[in-house]
């Protein structure tokens, strides 16, 4: 365990030099630009890296450290060999930026509120496991699969999101698996995606020509909004997308708003955009925003200059996302005919005939969703103007049409799967977007001058607006679709900064509105980080008894997990079934029946975890099979040919009288049954 915990610290200098290598050798020079590109150009090594051994199905701890070392060595031997002088660190101008960058009261709080978020979610991300259900049947387990194949090829399995989705996330998660052997480092994947999505957001404010303070608010504000905050320490894949869809807004930004060709920036820009596609399909439905951004900023540039700048950046974005999803795109095309998908596991989530109308009940369902504050009244006011404008265009609030589920206001506010941006979601986002449209439209008429803020802030709206228009037309409604929209609210910042920086006009309204704000993110993030509903640091609010499931009786004298226990009282196997107690027999009796370093099949649905069963340091191998060939085989004969010390069966997927299941051993817990040898 140390010796690979050396390595992994050893692997992440190495990532660190070699980026900072490449920044020197394309000539970044400005501080936030030299961070962003460090955290771009550090996936593109894990990435690459990791694609390039699959095809030789060497993903393996020696070989992709071997990697990161090479690279290294390459870069700065050519450094070396062009005679480029290699960056200097000076500790004491980093404090001196460091003293300067919050040297009045206001500023200073911001960032200590800030670096408060930062360290309590990145406690919890350590010390709590992965634990929501789209992890423990998808992200965690394509990566615990593929660590045990030694690539990310295609396999057999019953859930296809673990072959068809992008797959950058997952890389990740894997690159932490090589190196700690447990996922003691997962949720550090959304954590880092935290920190560089605020960094990517401050300097776009900054950039716009926002004052540090109010740039500061705004990260903060973003920070505290409860699924930000929930989804930090996760390890699902959502921040990470919202961080590099900024970063490539920054370097678009930077790349096209000056009379310079600026190919580093628009290189970087395109890498970052190519590793959202390669994380997350519906940042595909970013790409229309960008050529408007584009458009919008470019059209700043001398003429001459926009044609030559529109081929480099359409170039860029082009390599930038075939170089990170080409390979799980002909993976995709191989095994089910279509880039994306294998055309059917898709289906469930698209609007069915999508219009006008349906894009309308999307729009406002999700704008109602943002409010996220558990009051009933105010639900069930909001419900019943969603239900009377739907009456109104004449679809169903809960049309199957246009939504997964049902409709409802009343979700789980501090759950990382269902809940959305609350009060300061609801309240600021939207009306900071509104705002900014309508003065633009104020000033246009009047023919007064458009201010650079404005004109800055709407060229990143376009952004934002048509991501959510393309969203809405295409996608269901859905009671996770929060987690889905970070990107979306990322981007539409600035549109609060824009708020706040107006604000500053009425000093006596922006005192008492500075309060209030003031007072809802610190309200919001301590309900977040400390009564987080799959980790609670605090257990206010949890059923406080004891439980049995199928007669077997959970002792209340020492019991084996409580509600009102928290992350800070259980183990980790407590944690990772805390909102799932009764998978937790399914887990146990595996663990007395099946070796540690075992052979177990699965005839499984989509929707069952099978993360677990490999065990923590991954050594139980899981191999999934098709309801079909236990049909046309039997227990038997594949235990044998497979050579597994065991099968666990969803019984309502295989039901009792299927043939050779008579005279086999079995034990049940719950919907499962264990055949064994």
């Amino acid at each position: 365990m140390l010796f690979d915990l050396v390595l992994f610290f050893v692997s992440i200098t190495l990532l660190f030099l070699t980026s900072t290598l490449v920044v020197t050798l394309i000539n970044i020079k400005e501080k936030f630009s030299m961070i962003l590109a460090w955290f771009v150009l550090s996936w593109a090594q894990i990435v690459i890296g990791i694609e390039l051994l699959s095809i030789f199905k060497m993903v393996r701890q020696d070989a992709i450290f071997f990697w990161h070392l090479l690279l290294f060595l390459f870069v700065f031997s050519y450094i070396r060999l062009k005679k480029i002088s290699l960056p200097k660190l000076s500790a004491k101008k980093i404090i001196y930026e460091t003293k300067d960058f919050a040297c009045k009261k206001p500023e200073r709080i911001y960032v200590l509120f800030i670096l408060f978020i930062f360290i309590t979610t990145v406690f919890i991300s350590i010390i709590t496991p992965s634990n929501n259900w789209d992890s423990m049947t998808y992200h965690m387990s394509r990566a615990a699969y593929w660590y045990q194949h030694g690539t990310i090829d295609h396999f057999f399995t019953n859930n296809l999101r673990q072959n068809v989705n992008p797959v950058v996330a997952e890389i990740g998660i894997l690159w932490t698996f090589l190196f700690a052997r447990e996922d003691l480092f997962a949720n550090l994947i959304q954590w880092t995606s935290l920190v560089f999505s605020s960094v990517a957001l401050y300097a776009v404010c900054r950039k716009f020509g926002f004052e540090q303070q109010t740039s500061l608010l705004t990260t903060l504000t973003f920070l505290s909004l409860p699924m930000v905050i929930l989804q930090a320490s996760t390890s699902q894949n959502d921040l990470i997308t919202a961080a590099f869809i900024m970063i490539a807004v920054y370097f678009t930004f930077i790349g096209l708003n000056n009379d310079k060709l600026n190919l580093p920036h628009l290189f970087l820009a395109g890498l970052s955009l190519g590793l959202a596609v390669g994380t997350k399909g519906y940042a595909l439905f970013f790409l229309p925003g960008f050529f408007i951004f584009s458009l919008l900023t470019i059209s700043r540039s001398k003429e001459l200059k926009r044609t030559n700048k529109s081929f480099m950046y359409i170039g860029c974005c082009l390599l930038g996302i075939l170089l990170f999803s080409t390979y799980n795109w002909v993976q995709n095309f191989a095994s089910y005919g279509n880039l994306l998908s294998d055309g059917d596991s898709t289906e469930y989530a698209k609007v069915v005939d999508p219009n006008i109308t349906t894009l309308i009940s999307n729009i406002i369902r999700y704008w109602i969703s943002f409010f996220d504050l558990p009051i009933s009244y105010f639900q069930d006011v909001l419900y019943n103007f969603v239900d009377l404008i739907h009456s109104i265009i004449g679809i169903g609030i809960s049309s199957e049409r246009t939504t997964i589920g049902k409709f409802d206001v009343a979700q789980i506010i501090l759950s990382q799967d269902s809940a959305y941006f609350g009060p300061l979601g609801f309240f600021l986002i939207w009306p900071g977007i509104i705002a900014a449209i309508l003065v633009l439209i104020f000033k246009y008429f009047k023919k007064e001058k458009i201010d650079s803020k404005l004109s800055h802030v709407i060229a990143i709206l376009g952004l934002s607006i048509s991501f959510f228009l393309v969203f809405s037309f295409l996608l269901k409604w859905q009671p996770w679709g929060g987690r889905l929209l970070v990107a979306f609210v990322l981007t539409s910042m600035p549109a609060v900064a824009l708020l706040y920086s107006n604000l500053e006009q009425y000093p006596k309204i922006n005192k008492f509105f500075m309060k209030l704000i003031i007072i809802s993110i610190i309200t919001t993030s301590f309900l977040c980080l400390f009564l987080n509903y799959t980790s609670p640091v605090i257990p206010i609010g949890f059923e406080k008894k004891a439980f049995s499931i199928n007669n077997i009786e959970i002792s209340p004298a020492k019991p084996l997990i409580l509600k009102e226990r928290t992350i800070l009282t259980m183990n980790r196997t407590q944690k990772r079934f805390f909102n799932y107690p009764e998978g937790y027999l399914t887990f146990e009796l595996v663990n007395q029946k099946i070796p540690a370093d075992g052979k177990l099949g699965l005839v499984i649905g989509s929707d069952d975890w099978d993360y677990p069963f490999f065990g923590e340091h991954f050594g139980r191998r899981i191999f999934q099979i098709s309801k079909d060939n236990l049909n046309i085989k039997g227990f038997n004969v594949l235990m044998n040919e497979m050579d597994l010390d065991g099968i666990l069966v969803r019984k309502s997927i295989y039901l009792d009288n299927n043939p050779g299941y008579e005279g086999e051993k079995y034990y049940e817990r719950g919907d499962f049954r264990l055949i064994t040898k």
